[in-house]
């Protein structure tokens, strides 16, 4: 389903983030800031 989709997704995107969070933590808050993920 659709659902089960963004779902898989969102958690690869979430992954990613932590991992590039360490290496740009500025970054990573100005998208979070702008997107409210």
């Amino acid at each position: 389903m659709l659902f089960d989709g963004l779902y898989l997704f969102g958690s690869l995107f979430y992954h990613h983030f932590t991992r590039s969070i360490k290496r740009k933590p500025a970054k990573f808050l100005s998208l979070t800031g702008s997107s409210n993920f």
